[in-house]
């Protein structure tokens, strides 16, 4: 997941399509198949389709963060990004554990679908 992380780090931070093309043709030239094939689909908008409600989202946000729901909505409302405002409240944990960009998908993000039919 790191190098996929560094891979989008890489090609946000770049306006050349130079240094685009070299970051994309180091990222696959080494990856594993399965987390080629997810990044692939990622980079070309190809995700999974929505496996949680965003109303869903903001309150497990403002649960993680340990603060009301409505300094959530209001924090949410100031930054107009739904992914930016978590991001800033919630706290960080060390996400490093060195799972690939497929076990995250495969293993810890596409089961989330089983919890929506509870």
């Amino acid at each position: 997941m790191n190098r996929f992380a560094a891979l989008y780090d890489a090609i946000d931070a770049s306006t050349a399509t130079q240094s685009k093309v070299a970051a994309l043709s180091a990222y696959f030239s080494s990856a594993p198949p399965a987390d080629a094939a997810w990044a692939v689909a990622f980079l070309t908008g190809r995700r999974p389709k929505r496996l949680v409600r965003a109303p869903d989202l903001r309150t497990w946000a403002a649960q993680a963060a340990n603060i009301p729901d409505w300094l959530f909505e209001e924090s949410y409302a100031q930054v107009g990004d739904l992914a930016e405002t978590i991001t800033l409240l919630v706290p960080h944990e060390d996400a490093s554990d060195g799972a690939s960009l497929a076990e995250w998908v495969e293993q810890r993000i596409l089961p989330l679908l089983s919890l929506i039919h509870i």
